[in-house]
């Protein structure tokens, strides 16, 4: 029997039959469920989750949060990947996968990192942003849950010496990475690919810090500035680019785009 789910607003692009992956906002440390749309109205929305033995008072209590399950693109996003990856230029990250021996890298100590006003880190978090910000291709930040990771996350970025590209599997996630941003700097810029109307609590944190969500989202912008054109330039102009996981394989501009560095939460 599929559950049924209340919302005050439908800001999906949900369809009959869609699956879709249930949790409360962290996928890594909180439970999680896989189910199928079977209907989806303005105020509700009924799920079938293709386990046994679960009630609905499971769900009774709490706030959840539906998404578009990853796995569904994840064979198209992996394809596309792949295929730019070996049609790229060679250099030093692409040397390193292939294990091809890449030009030493500048490595920054913990004494010398600065940290941003009014942060407290600890000396696995400083170490942490140490690791990250040196590492020849990848780093893997693991903690449990209350351990700080996505505090972390502002303190690399910051440090970049380039643009980033910022994701993860899900747009709540991607969302409390750009919430984790703005505690550090209000200011910071960046433009996340996607419309402001989808992401409520990020618009509403913009517009109280006096910002224009429309500056900040690539289908707000484009209505904006209107044209392509000048929205690549602003794009271009920009050190922070934010998006899932999914549309940073597969989004043409972001395909064709370098970075210094890419930060992924919940890569887990």
């Amino acid at each position: 029997e599929p559950f049924t789910f209340e919302f005050a607003r439908n800001t999906s692009d949900l369809e009959r039959g869609d699956s879709v992956l249930i949790h409360a906002g962290r996928i890594s440390s909180t439970s999680s469920y896989h189910g199928y749309v079977r209907d989806i109205e303005p105020g509700r929305v009924r799920v079938s989750i293709p386990l046994k033995n679960i009630s609905a008072a499971l769900f009774a209590g709490q706030e959840w949060i539906i998404d578009r399950f990853p796995g569904d693109v994840t064979a198209e996003a992996s394809h596309t990947a792949l295929y730019d990856f070996l049609a790229s230029p060679m250099d030093d990250k692409k040397r390193a996968i292939l294990g091809v021996q890449a030009a030493p890298r500048i490595q920054v100590e913990a004494a010398q990192l600065s940290m941003g006003p009014g942060t407290s880190l600890n000396r696995s978090q400083t170490q942490a942003v140490e690791r990250s910000i040196n590492c020849d291709v990848f780093h893997l930040i693991w903690g449990p849950p209350g351990t700080g990771k996505t505090r972390v996350i502002p303190e690399i970025v910051r440090r970049v010496p380039g643009t980033v590209l910022l994701g993860a599997f899900t747009n709540t996630a991607v969302d409390k990475m750009l919430l984790s941003l703005l505690d550090l700097d209000p200011q910071v810029r960046f433009i996340r690919f996607g419309r402001s109307s989808e992401s409520q609590e990020l618009e509403a944190r913009l517009r109280a810090s006096g910002r224009d969500p429309a500056d900040c989202f690539t289908e707000d912008l484009a209505r904006k500035l209107g044209n392509v054109a000048a929205l690549k330039k602003a794009m271009s102009e920009t050190p922070i680019l934010v998006s899932t996981a999914h549309r940073a394989s597969t989004a043409p501009y972001l395909r064709t785009r370098s970075f210094e560095m890419a930060v992924i939460d919940e890569a887990g």
